[in-house]
């Protein structure tokens, strides 16, 4: 049996984003917008894509290969305030081994012409994958340097 641990931390991302708050807001929003900044490897992977925004309502994001899952991003949409706030909780595996759950907050606000986001993610890392924190703060830079492309007219960058 392997061993059992629970690593707790907390990050926070802070982006301007050169839109509006309901631009910034419906890049998270809608299927289409939101796979293209989020979906990182579509270029490596078959990726199915999904996304029910709704309070209650979940995304995904499975990555496969060889018909067998890589790795797969499941959320759950707790709270929604349109244009203002977005809290989800989620949980990230590699194959069928749980490596994380998530509990997320995005947070709209206007700043001048464009968005100040407020990205605040508690983690914990499950069973000794505590090497991931780093990880997962780049993946998410990233994700966030497509969305603010993507904002600002240019085609999202695929990683």
């Amino acid at each position: 049996m392997s061993e059992r641990s629970e690593a707790h931390t907390t990050f926070v991302i802070e982006r301007r984003l050169p839109a509006p708050p309901r631009r910034a807001f419906a890049a998270w929003s809608r299927e289409e917008a939101k796979r293209a900044w989020s979906s990182c490897h579509n270029d490596l992977y078959d990726v199915d894509y999904g996304l029910d925004f709704r309070v209650g309502g979940t995304e995904h994001n499975r990555a496969r290969e060889a018909g067998r899952d890589v790795f797969i991003y499941e959320a759950r949409f707790l709270d929604i305030v349109e244009n203002h706030r977005i809290v989800y909780a989620y949980e990230m595996r590699l194959g069928e081994k749980r490596v994380s759950v998530s509990l997320a907050t995005v947070g709209f606000k206007a700043e001048g012409q464009g968005t100040r986001m407020i990205f605040t993610e508690q983690v914990v890392f499950l069973d000794g994958n505590t090497d991931s924190l780093e990880q997962r703060r780049i993946g998410t830079e990233e994700g966030f340097e497509r969305l603010e492309a993507l904002l600002a007219g240019e085609a999202a960058v695929k990683h």
